[in-house]
């Protein structure tokens, strides 16, 4: 599935375009549904000759084409409307008005009055709202080897088309006569107390069963927990609780002040989203087309903590947690010795800066004193946090409320730095460091040494991760952000960077025109 960012973005984007229009006295009752076919699908001897040719095609109440992962695939076409010896005049399309757009950080709903469509954008797709006039002439009659990308599906009404753009056609539709027929995980935002419980039990059956694979890889696999974490966003969560991104799963879900940390990191990146992704796309928007600019493509680097990034702002105090983290680690690598970094007599504390959870801190599901130990809570003055949640009741159990927070607790003085401390004059900087092991890595602080073992057990010893590879150089230079979008003819990460997105083009020596009047191409970024 998608970061949880791009899911949400294309959500927001799909649901705008869709009021807007529906304010304006559009027309939605539904023409046409029409899809790019497969290599498989356009060999067929009775393909559509449009699928052939490589073009977008409309479907038919005979259609019975699927999409979505190899083993669950559904119907595109609505079953319900499908001719079959059953039911040889099923009603129409035509029969379907949509009616409303809402949105889950998972898939997008489609309300049809009689039918709901839900359409989980899996991998590579996204969404566009296409005049119909453009629709027309830049992509239904435009062949996908053209275009270099495919339309996975698209809704044709009388004005409009909504289509879902995507790079490989992995994409899951889903047909039912009620949103209420899709069950899907709770959301961390913005009520998450059945979240936390779902959380609750995997940490349970982690202090049962400990998992001593690498966390960061095994958490971009537990979509049905943790959706939307991806190889960028499990990084900046890793950054944002003040968690090495090199640790193991046992190692940050056994210590009740890293788990509440990455929880309150998801809750307070998912906050971001919801409350602010729209004022970054709304600019890049025009005449319903997502078509960002360089620049404003450049501009989500300000959302972005480490990911692909040469440094990071940082406050004072955790300017000096890194320098004493990398000290440490500097020292104990020359000694040759064999290590325990989770040994409290070695000296090794996350580096950890509150403030970048500010939001979630001052809930009143803060989980607070999992973070910082009760004593500390209290003296920061903060908002009283719940002592009956379900993640304080899982470490109760297993007699866990009391471990080591692995923080340097005397750090903090206070809560939440003013906006100054990151910013202008009093900001500080600290270099990100990237590593491939298999993915892409970025982090503030360094991968351990060779000579370092998360368990003092010697058995446990022989479970150590394979260390990444540092990148350095050109191989460094190449995977950053900036450079990727000034530099190359390659995708970066984050809401503006899609397959089919717009791209504002006039022709030469004719003023540029106002943005509602551009023309525009789509094209693979």
């Amino acid at each position: 599935m998608p970061e949880e960012r791009e899911a949400a973005a294309s959500g927001k984007q799909a649901q705008e375009a869709f009021n807007t229009a529906q304010e304006d006295g559009e027309d939605f009752v539904l023409e046409d549904i029409a899809v790019d076919a497969t290599e498989k699908e356009a060999k067929r001897r009775d393909a559509p000759e449009r699928a052939k040719e490589g073009l977008v095609y409309c479907l038919d109440a005979t259609s019975s084409i699927k999409r979505g992962q190899s083993k669950h695939q559904t119907e595109v076409y609505p079953p319900t409307l499908r001719a079959t010896p059953q039911n040889p005049t099923p009603p129409s399309l035509s029969t379907l008005v949509l009616q409303e757009v809402t949105y889950t950080h998972r898939a997008l709903l489609l309300h049809f009055g009689t039918l709901v469509c839900m359409l989980q954008y899996l991998t590579h797709t996204n969404v566009q709202f296409y005049p119909r006039e453009m629709w027309n002439t830049s992509i239904m009659n435009v062949s996908k080897s053209v275009r270099k990308f495919h339309i996975g599906m698209a809704f044709i009404f009388a004005s409009h088309v909504l289509a879902f753009p995507t790079i490989d056609l992995v994409f899951q539709p889903n047909w039912a006569t009620s949103a209420s027929h899709f069950i899907y995980p709770p959301n961390i935002f913005p009520a998450p107390p059945d979240f936390l419980a779902l959380v609750a039990d995997f940490i349970d059956g982690i202090l049962l069963k400990p998992d001593h694979k690498r966390a960061c890889d095994s958490i971009r696999g537990l979509n049905d927990i943790f959706y939307g974490i991806g190889v960028y966003t499990v990084m900046e969560l890793f950054f944002m609780a003040g968690l090495s991104p090199f640790l193991t799963v046992y190692e940050v879900f056994s210590v009740p002040s890293r788990a509440a940390r990455f929880i309150l990191a998801f809750y307070c990146y998912v906050a971001r989203t919801e409350n602010d992704v729209w004022g970054l796309l709304k600019p890049c928007i025009h005449n319903g087309i997502l078509a960002p600019t360089i620049d404003q493509r450049l501009r989500y680097a300000d959302w972005l903590f480490v990911w692909a990034k040469e440094r990071t702002s940082v406050s004072l105090r955790m300017a000096s947690l890194v320098d004493e983290y990398h000290a440490v680690i500097d020292a104990w690598a020359v000694s040759g010795e064999i290590w325990c970094r989770n040994s409290p007599d070695i000296g090794l504390f996350d580096v950890f800066e509150p403030t970048f959870l500010a939001s979630a801190l001052q809930t009143e599901h803060n989980l607070g004193h999992l973070i910082f130990g009760e004593a500390l809570w209290r003296s920061l003055g903060s908002c009283s946090s719940k002592r009956d949640d379900p993640i304080t009741a899982v470490y109760r159990k297993h007699g866990l409320l009391n471990s080591p927070t692995m923080l340097k607790l005397d750090a903090y003085k206070s809560l939440i730095l003013p906006h100054a401390e990151f910013r202008g004059k009093r900001s500080l900087y600290r270099p990100t460091f990237a590593y491939r092991g298999p993915k892409e890595m970025w982090s503030v602080t360094r991968d351990f040494p060779p000579n370092c073992h998360w368990s003092a057990d010697t058995k446990m010893q022989r479970k150590s991760i394979l260390h990444p590879s540092l990148l350095t150089g050109s191989d460094r230079d190449a995977l950053l952000f900036k450079n990727i979008v000034t530099s190359s003819l390659g995708v970066a990460i984050g809401p503006l960077e899609y397959c089919g997105i717009g791209h504002i083009v006039h022709i030469g020596g004719i003023p540029r025109p106002p943005p509602s009047e551009m023309e525009y191409e789509c094209e693979q970024q």
